[in-house]
């Protein structure tokens, strides 16, 4: 079991499995307890789980299928339920005084704000501060892979995920689908939690059409940033 705390990575020497055979049997059972199952249709799975009192946990798991060894692997994300805001992220070093303000001044200017980084480098936690940075005489639309962000006392922001075809099913509602409904409603905000394809179009599209447009996508920098939103929206 290896762990990342206060951005190290580390080895949960108090937390062992005995054998493959009891790692597998635990991965199987966090499956079936969140509804999903692991198979050879469905080998990489992903399940938000709301459960637990003080965390929302996002849990990857991928299947032997996929992987080159003989077991699952899972990954587990904790997200706060009492989320920090821009004051919590300052005093944890995230950002300095300058920083806050910068954003404080954007989001009631109605700024459109990229958000780029590598996975793990706290754009959720940055996002679901900026949430409640929104106006309150201001709505928007929120759309995303998993439930990660969420607001604490915005009275008119709708949130939605999207659902993806399992099985033989075939009914499934993507990040633009979303983003493409969105845009015939009665909104100002267009937020998307990441952005992984197509979706890149319609953000842009809603842009120019005078949503506030916000988002994160996976960057070494903000230049490439730019670069990797028109690789998507190609």
């Amino acid at each position: 079991v290896r762990i990342k705390r206060l951005g190290e990575r580390q080895t949960a020497y108090n937390i062992k499995f005995k054998s493959d055979k009891e790692l597998i049997e635990y991965i199987n059972f966090i499956a079936i307890k969140n509804g999903i199952t692991l198979s050879e249709v469905n080998a990489i799975q992903r399940v938000t789980d709301k459960t637990p009192e003080k965390f929302i946990l996002r849990i990857d798991i991928s299947s032997e299928y996929v992987n080159s060894v003989d077991f699952p692997y899972m990954h587990i994300r904790k997200i706060p339920k009492n989320k920090y805001l821009l004051d919590d992220l300052r005093k944890k070093h995230m950002l300095n005084m300058d920083i806050q303000d910068y954003l404080q001044i954007a989001m009631q200017s109605d700024l459109g704000i990229l958000l780029c980084g590598k996975g793990g480098a706290g754009k959720t936690f940055l996002m679901n501060a900026l949430l409640e940075e929104i106006p309150k005489d201001k709505a928007g639309l929120v759309v995303q892979e998993a439930e990660e962000l969420f607001s604490c006392n915005h009275p008119d922001l709708m949130f939605q995920m999207i659902k993806s075809s399992k099985g033989e099913g075939n009914i499934s509602y993507t990040l633009a689908d979303l983003v493409k409904n969105g845009l015939v409603t009665d909104i100002d905000y267009m937020i998307i939690g990441e952005i992984k394809g197509k979706e890149a179009w319609d953000l842009v599209n809603a842009a120019y059409t005078g949503h506030v447009p916000m988002a994160s996508i996976h960057s070494i920098n903000a230049e490439e940033s730019v670069s990797k939103l028109v690789h998507y929206m190609k």
